[in-house]
């Protein structure tokens, strides 16, 4: 194995687990509906990387997919609000 190599699985392998513990972090220090927006980021982020890295473009029922969860975690999101509203 290069170095160049290495240095790509420990780069790729920090970011693995940098990744979970911020986001551990985060959730200790907001409440769970501010942070769900972010989990369904990450979904979106994912097809892009999926993309870049792999040159793979997404095809219409896995796009189709994603909608619907970013789309229920959303109105779930906007009905927890209404919901505890004074």
């Amino acid at each position: 194995m290069s170095w160049q190599d290495l240095a790509l699985l420990v780069m790729v392998a920090l970011a693995g687990s940098y990744g979970p513990y911020f986001m551990v972090l985060a959730f200790s220090r907001a409440p769970a509906p501010v942070m769900s927006p972010y989990l369904y980021l990450a979904i979106g982020f994912s097809a892009l990387g999926d993309r870049w890295m792999f040159n793979h473009l997404t095809d219409a029922v896995a796009l189709c997919d994603v909608l619907m969860i970013a789309d229920f975690g959303m109105v779930a999101g906007w009905l927890n609000q209404q919901r505890n509203k004074p």
